[in-house]
């Protein structure tokens, strides 16, 4: 069998690069199946595939904002499925899941879309949401399988007819880590050390999070927000509340497991969600949770067993929760052992890599 994946952005490492990433060589190395990239973009990516001995290609055309390109984009697409001749062609993000879907209307390739949280989940602006619904309404008739990485996402898409056999694979990653006793940490350890990972961006709703610390005793916590995109208002937020000396802009790193390693509580605040591989990183170290309560993010944390959940833009409920935690440092060790132990229930990568290839020798029979 050969699976050509389509993404977008080659030239970050996101959630959706790292899923993609452990599919691809989690296929091809347990069920030899032969895993091709394209791309819309170049860099750390596709050089860590490239590494990894993955063939790459350049969709030059392909960008994620919608533009004049798009057309020379689906040109570039149908060719070079055309060349190359995939069995199956498995879709990641919203303008990939387009084009590739597209550009392969009357060929022998059957399409699979994976949906890493829908462009009309709540949460998204309302006209935007609409312009994206119905596009996959059409696109649905067009769809031999679409992957869904929670039931929160199958339900939203069946509640809009977004017709089509439809899956639930969570994210999973690998346990690649070994967990030490001390990284359920010392419960009696002043401050208490919080960390976010999360890019600046409308999604992600960082001002919730700065303003619920701001009534915080200020020598009881420590905040480190760890990815890329502009934090300049974010700054700004933090030094108009005085809160510097308690926060770090860590930007983006390739060494988030370090930092998770090091704090007591992972963050998650969040305007709208998929499944966020960060959570399960989070796990996977061993830390409560805390995050907002948005699309499939309950299927990974349970409020009060392996953390908290907390409405959208709630200042006061996250507040109240940061205070208990930080009050009841018993509980960091409580919810700290639930996550490791849900992370090697629910989500470890095999579980993930034999869901995809169930799902692609199904529809490819």
């Amino acid at each position: 069998m050969k699976v050509l994946f389509l993404i977008t952005r080659g030239d970050e490492i996101g959630g959706a690069q790292t899923h993609v990433r452990d599919v691809m060589l989690g296929l091809r190395d347990k069920y030899n199946i032969e895993c091709i990239l394209a791309t819309g973009s170049v860099g750390k990516f596709t050089d860590e595939m490239q590494q990894n001995g993955i063939k790459i290609f350049h969709i030059k055309s392909m960008k994620r904002e919608i533009c004049l390109n798009d057309f020379n984009a689906f040109l570039e697409l149908r060719k070079l499925v055309k060349k190359i001749k995939p069995d199956i062609i498995s879709c990641h993000s919203s303008k990939a899941g387009v084009l590739g879907r597209l550009a392969t209307i009357g060929l022998s390739i059957k399409k699979v879309f994976t949906a890493h949280g829908w462009a009309f989940t709540e949460g998204i602006p309302e006209r935007k949401a609409k312009f994206y619904k119905n596009i996959e309404l059409i696109l649905s008739y067009l769809t031999d399988a679409i992957i869904n990485v929670s039931q929160y996402d199958r339900q939203l898409a069946l509640s809009n007819n977004i017709k089509s056999k439809h899956y639930v694979i969570h994210n999973c990653i690998p346990d690649n880590i070994q967990i030490k006793r001390e990284v359920f940490r010392d419960k009696n350890e002043i401050p208490i050390r919080f960390v976010m990972v999360a890019r600046f961006c409308e999604q992600k709703d960082h001002e919730t999070l700065i303003k619920a610390f701001s009534n915080i005793s200020p020598n009881k916590w420590h905040l480190s927000l760890l990815g890329g995109g502009d934090s300049t208002e974010i700054e700004k937020l933090v030094s108009k509340l005085n809160l510097d000396s308690n926060i770090d802009f860590i930007g983006e790193v390739s060494n988030v497991q370090d930092y998770l390693n090091k704090a007591n509580v992972f963050m998650l605040i969040s305007n709208y969600e998929g499944f966020p591989i960060s959570i399960i990183e989070a796990m996977k170290t061993g830390l409560p949770v805390i995050a907002s309560d948005v699309g499939g993010v309950c299927e990974a944390v349970i409020d009060e067993q392996n953390g908290y959940l907390i409405p959208r833009k709630d200042i006061a409920a996250l507040q109240t929760r940061l205070k208990n935690l930080i009050e009841n440092p018993d509980l960091l060790i409580k919810f700290g052992q639930e996550s490791r132990e849900m992370y090697e229930r629910n989500f470890t990568l095999n579980n993930m890599v034999d869901s995809y290839h169930q799902v692609f020798a199904e529809v490819n029979k």
